[in-house]
């Protein structure tokens, strides 16, 4: 079995502003070989969107090219988002996203995040401190 690692980042120019941009990234290694990489602009988006959206962007990848079945570590500079894959998301499901009878934030991206992850059979991530 392969060791895929990904190293994701997402960040957007004036969060949470009117006309804001950004942009999410990813790298993937398969076995310390570069494998693939991918930046996408964002436009009217936040901070914690944009760094979902990389990790989504990776795991589609990945799923989309059948090697969702390998060791695969995932590297992102965001505790929302590696707390979110690792632990909250599981409550977030029982209790269909919603908080207080409304979506809770960026539930379309969790949805997705969880469909995905369900399909990963050996998924880790890990909190890197960012800027370092």
């Amino acid at each position: 079995m392969s060791r895929i690692v990904i190293h994701t980042d997402g960040g957007v120019q004036n969060n949470g502003k009117k006309d804001c941009y950004g942009a999410c990234a990813y790298v993937i290694l398969k076995d310390g070989l570069h494998l693939n990489e991918n930046v996408e602009c964002l436009f009217n988006t936040t901070n914690n969107r944009a760094e979902i959206q990389a990790i989504l962007n990776a795991l589609n990848y990945l799923k989309d090219n059948r090697l969702h079945k390998n060791n695969i570590i995932v590297y992102s500079d965001s505790q929302y988002c590696t707390n979110g894959c690792t632990e909250w998301i599981y409550g977030w499901v029982r209790k269909k996203f919603l908080r207080d009878g409304e979506n809770m934030p960026n539930a379309d991206l969790w949805r997705s995040m969880y469909e995905l992850i369900i399909n990963f059979d050996n998924l880790s991530f890990r909190w890197v401190k960012g800027h370092d």
